[in-house]
């Protein structure tokens, strides 16, 4: 007679969990817990203001989705909903580095998914149930030949029922950007947003945090569409003070959920998201302003040079200008920044070592130029 195999799982607080086969298994018993005690909504906005410059109303939309997620873990037994954001705004500038930064505060699992190329169950390439994966708790000697079945379930890290789940570039869902497997890979999205049930059940969906970014490309002329059609933003005005007053620079701002329907999500998607954010395109004074940020790519490339060779780089202010002015021109926002960075800061590398001590090393408007514009 073969003996019935059991599961072995562990409790909120590390215990050992026995259960026969078959026999139901509340998620509650084995997903272990840690409180979140997150900082006072102004001091999260404080500590973001030093590393992530401007996209005042972003900051405030994920920081309150933050809070809505700290109250769901403190207070189970009210049902409250999840606060998923969806958030727009041109490459660059900054939706995926502030979201990661914000969430990085929680003490809750946070997950990114590039959704492109990402394929419908059932057909070939990486589908959207392997992101899930991240969340089994796999020491060093299990990681190449950990597997699970119903005898041998995971243990998941703490707080996995609340993960945040990033999910970039959703906008590549819209119908209008693919036509292969869109409408399928939207369903299931549909689903886990929803409520989706992994690991042979023993691990929901339910209370993640879903946060979609992406630049959204064609949007702004849907909502420009609307507006001048209807003439409807709340003032009254010419048509001529009209389209002056539309800055395209704030046209997310606009956004309704009927824009995305119209841009090819499905409603029951876009339904999902009741929070709608955006970052703002970067000006030539923001990005001024992010390199003069503590946590910038130039501060920290230039704090590692002056203590590794005991000299001083000075980068002058019409310098700093000219670099904002070739970074705008790219039209890639903060990302073009870390292009700029190195090319003001490599050639310095070539005569560094036979500089002395306390040497001053000034990069002016000059220098600035050659190096953006003759390399």
């Amino acid at each position: 007679m073969n003996k019935e195999k059991k599961i072995i799982l562990y409790g909120p607080n590390g215990e050992k969990l026995k259960f026969k086969k078959k026999e139901k298994i509340e998620e509650t018993d084995f997903v272990e817990y840690e409180p979140i005690i997150l900082p006072k909504f102004k001091e999260l906005k404080k500590n973001i203001d030093k590393i992530v410059w401007g996209n005042e109303h972003a900051k405030k939309k994920l920081i309150t989705a933050m809070k809505y997620l700290e109250n769901r873990i403190k207070i189970p037994e009210i049902e409250m909903k999840k606060g998923n954001v969806l958030f727009f705004g041109n490459t660059g500038t900054g939706k995926t580095f502030l979201t990661k930064k914000l969430f990085t505060e929680a003490k809750v699992p946070f997950l990114e998914l590039k959704l492109t190329g990402i394929s419908a169950e059932g057909y070939n390439g990486e589908s959207i149930s392997e992101i899930f994966n991240q969340l089994i708790k796999i020491s060093d000697e299990e990681e190449e030949e950990f597997s699970f079945d119903e005898y041998n379930l995971p243990e998941f890290i703490k707080n996995s029922n609340y993960a945040v789940i990033h999910l970039d570039e959703i906008d590549k869902l819209a119908t209008q950007n693919q036509t292969n497997f869109s409408s399928e890979l939207q369903n299931e999205l549909i689903n886990y947003i929803e409520e989706k049930i992994l690991f042979e059940g023993n691990l929901s969906t339910k209370n993640m945090l879903f946060i979609g970014s992406g630049a959204f490309v064609g949007l702004e002329e849907i909502i420009m569409k609307r507006l001048t059609k209807r003439g409807s933003i709340g003032f009254n005005f010419s048509q001529d003070e009209k389209n002056k007053e539309i800055d395209n620079n704030k046209i997310f701002s606009y956004v309704t959920h009927e824009d995305l329907i119209k841009y090819g999500l499905k409603p029951e998607l876009v339904g999902r998201f009741s929070n709608l954010t955006y970052t703002d395109p970067l000006k030539k004074k923001d990005l001024i302003s992010i390199m003069d940020l503590e946590t910038s790519d130039l501060n920290s490339e230039i704090d590692m040079i002056d203590a590794a060779y005991g000299v001083e780089v000075i980068l002058e202010k019409e310098a700093k200008e000219e670099i904002a002015d070739y970074v705008s021109k790219t039209k890639i926002n903060a990302r073009g920044l870390e292009t700029a960075v190195k090319k003001i800061l490599e050639p310095i590398y070539e005569t560094i070592e036979d500089c002395p001590v306390g040497e001053k090393i000034i990069i002016d408007l000059n220098t600035a130029k050659q190096r953006l514009y003759n390399n």
